[in-house]
């Protein structure tokens, strides 16, 4: 049963907000496919908006939630502004090199949001490519673009697997 006072301060709050024209809005549900291309490994991809994650197939989806939770903060940021695809590709691939060898898990990918390129977003869109692509791509566990927190949609979180031990 639902509180009176409850009531009152919802229609209070609500007293100033105008109903959105044309009645209820459609909200279209996420995209989901498999990443399989020639050289690269198999990633579940799932994009909604300017929004795009991934999950590695066989990894556990806690992973994924917990880094979009922002349960794994960043170790290390990578900005690709200014850069051409191939230049920001081949950083992509240092960055993630040398997080593994660090030890290292959490990469912050800044990448833009392609607002200011004729193309549109060139970085963000070739970015779920270069992390599936071996050798590296075997250590990516997920990634996903920043939402509310960050970069707003202009930078990837990328999760590592843990280094194994020698």
């Amino acid at each position: 049963m639902a509180n009176p006072d409850d009531s009152e301060a919802f229609e209070r709050a609500m007293r100033e907000v105008d109903p959105l024209e044309g009645g209820a809005v459609r909200v279209a549900p996420p995209r989901r496919r498999r990443q399989v291309e020639p050289g690269t490994l198999e990633f579940e991809l799932t994009t909604w908006g300017a929004h795009q994650q991934g999950l590695k197939v066989g990894a556990d989806p806690l992973h994924l939630r917990r880094l979009e939770m922002g349960d794994f903060p960043p170790q290390i940021t990578l900005d690709l502004h200014h850069l051409a695809a191939d230049e920001a590709r081949d950083e992509v691939r240092r960055s993630l090199r040398h997080a593994r060898r660090s030890g290292l898990r959490v990469l912050r990918i800044v990448h833009g949001r392609g607002r200011r390129s004729a193309d549109g977003p060139v970085l963000k869109e070739a970015l779920p490519k270069w992390l599936a692509q071996p050798p590296h791509g075997r250590s990516v566990l997920a990634f996903t673009t920043t939402g509310s927190f960050g970069a707003g949609g202009g930078a990837t979180l990328v999760l590592l697997s843990k280094k194994r031990s020698p």
